[in-house]
């Protein structure tokens, strides 16, 4: 397969610097990386109410799990639109509590690092979510999905972005993932079931509204049905779903950042590959159409 032509210009500089910004507002709002990973110094003022309700219907709390800003977020094309990406899923699941922005970075592109399925001896292996992630990020970013036969591209090469300066990165390097919550409400220790409950998904609404004034997306695409009421109550709708822009589209203004949204399912099981229909019928034609709203909706707003 033919190399691309480099399609964005990055800037790794600002890339860090909406990187730090953001720790800088969690750090004061939800937990400073230099104290203990401990209850007591985690300092987001809703903590016991989402705790509360998370334990009161059964749910394994776990705190503070960060989000996650690649090194080269900060791209444009080469007529000098901004093209920022945003994915937001539910949570992170079971697991782990207490990530900065650089840990929750880590982990994401350490996931990039591992193979599309497990090899012969077994091994570790990129789970549906971010299978669903990475498909998400080859059609937002123009990359294919599938050879000339049809058969999904799952090898590393082709999962990676040329800039005009003659690098290039992982797609997970050129994306940030910002999680509805920044706790999580599981059936267990270790489980992905999410038990989020409406005071949880109120309250760390805030906190996503302040990130996203923070990086300034121009694309957002959500993952899992289960956000969109909150997120519709959130970002600053100003040409819903249902109207031109489709059932799964809006135009958003939060704040003066304006960005398109594209509200899609979880990836786990509906489009973790390219043969179920949710990712042929509805997840390509709505991640295209909604880059194509997002390049112009930046062109006029430069």
């Amino acid at each position: 397969m033919a190399k691309p032509q480099p399609a964005f210009q990055v800037d790794r500089a600002m890339s860090k610097r909406r990187a730090k910004k953001l720790q800088s507002y969690l750090t004061k709002q939800v937990w400073d990386p230099s104290t203990r990973r401990a209850w007591p110094d985690f300092i987001c003022g809703s903590k016991l109410d989402c705790k509360a309700s998370a334990v009161n219907c059964g749910a394994s709390f776990h705190e503070a799990q960060g989000h996650a800003v690649g090194d080269c977020y900060e791209l444009q094309t080469v007529g000098d639109v901004p093209f920022r990406v945003l994915v937001v899923p539910m949570e992170a699941g079971g697991g782990e509590r207490y990530f900065s922005v650089e840990g929750r970075t880590d982990r994401v592109r350490r996931s990039g690092r591992l193979p599309w399925k497990a090899g012969k001896t077994g091994g570790e292996f990129r789970n549906a979510h971010m299978k669903g992630v990475t498909l998400s990020l080859r059609l937002a970013l123009g990359l294919p999905y599938n050879d000339r036969h049809g058969q999904p591209l799952i090898d590393h090469q082709t999962e990676r972005v040329t800039f005009t300066d003659g690098t290039d990165a992982h797609l997970f390097d050129c994306f940030a993932m910002t999680n509805l919550l920044l706790c999580s409400a599981v059936l267990k220790e270790g489980s992905q079931k999410s038990l989020a409950t409406p005071v949880m998904r109120k309250n760390c609404a805030e906190h996503l509204v302040e990130t996203i004034g923070i990086l300034k997306p121009t694309l957002v695409i959500s993952q899992g049905s289960g956000l969109v009421k909150t997120l519709r109550g959130s970002f600053g709708v100003t040409h819903p779903m249902g109207t031109d822009l489709g059932t799964n589209l809006a135009r958003c203004d939060l704040d003066g950042n304006q960005f398109i949204w594209a509200a899609l399912r979880h990836p786990t099981r509906n489009w973790s590959t390219i043969n179920q229909p949710y990712f042929r019928e509805t997840v390509v034609p709505t991640i295209q159409q909604a880059r194509k709203r997002a390049l112009t909706l930046a062109q006029r707003t430069v």
